[in-house]
């Protein structure tokens, strides 16, 4: 049986140019897990409760070192910002809508994993949104994973998935998405990449470089760069681009991870307004305890 659910402050994704959001929050829609397991020797993992869809993390395979401060998720540090036209007016564009991942979600769900077959493991669930009221959404997915730790000199992590969903009142979707990471050890110097689609909307691909080096007796210290690039997210025609740099310092006697970021985003589609870039800096730390 596994629990888990959040209490915090305030998400940087939760704030924009009119709002600050709430302080302190916590909802029903925060509760992440209420998830019953069965293990088994031969047949794999059986599950049943509010928790992760087969697909979901299929979009965030990473060997970087940096996946806390940078990653496929490019407009989590500011999504709830809309771009500004080139007049300095608000828009109705925000980056969250104009920078998608298709990764899988939370529901409440039924799933199965199969055992490890020589690296692969295989998924399936079906789910629907519990935690919402007068919601009919209704999602089927199958996810593929491979990890091999053991390449010779290299470290080698991938996923790939797909889902369907359907709810009344809105159109049928169909999202893919996959992504891979690779590390030499020796080097310290990784490759990340990730693609996903939706049929009804957009596209994109994303990819990183990273270099990780015990630089300091504290612990590992990892950077990287990395470039997301999509289209037809918001209308049809339209691209969304997005850059960033980020590097995250490991403290290990305290369990800490101190990070610090900078992202950009362009926006532009057919119509005849012209948006301005938007940047953001990130800065923070976690401990784990």
């Amino acid at each position: 049986f596994a629990f888990e659910t959040a209490f915090g402050l305030c998400s940087s994704y939760s704030v924009n140019q009119t709002s600050k959001g709430d302080n302190v929050s916590w909802s029903r829609t925060t509760l992440r897990h209420v998830d019953f397991q069965f293990d088994t020797a031969r047949y794999g993992r059986f599950s049943a409760g509010q928790g992760s869809m087969a697909s979901d993390g299929i979009a965030f395979a990473d060997a970087s070192g940096t996946g806390l401060a940078a990653g496929t998720a490019v407009a989590d540090p500011a999504g709830g910002y809309a771009f500004r036209t080139a007049g300095g007016a608000l828009s109705s564009v925000s980056v969250g809508d104009a920078f998608k991942d298709y990764d899988g979600s939370r529901l409440g769900r039924v799933r199965y994993d199969s055992v490890n077959f020589n690296g692969f493991t295989f998924s399936a669930s079906y789910g629907t949104d519990i935690l919402k009221t007068n919601n009919d959404r209704e999602t089927y997915d199958v996810a593929v994973r491979y990890s091999n730790d053991e390449l010779g000199d290299f470290g080698f992590d991938a996923a790939l998935g797909a889902a369907w969903t359907e709810e009344t009142g809105k159109a049928d979707i169909r999202d893919v998405a996959g992504s891979f990471g690779v590390e030499h050890k020796p080097t310290g110097l990784s490759l990340t990449v990730a693609a996903g689609e939706r049929d009804i909307a957009g596209s994109y691909a994303y990819a990183k470089l990273g270099y990780s080096a015990n630089l300091v007796s504290a612990g590992s210290t990892s950077v990287s760069v990395d470039y997301y690039d999509g289209s037809d997210m918001v209308t049809s025609g339209d691209s969304a681009e997005s850059w960033g740099i980020a590097a995250v310092q490991k403290v290990d006697k305290y369990n800490v991870e101190a990070y610090l970021a900078y992202r950009d985003y362009s926006y532009a589609d057919t119509s005849a307004t012209n948006y301005q870039d938007s940047n953001v800096i990130l800065a923070g730390a976690r401990w784990k305890f």
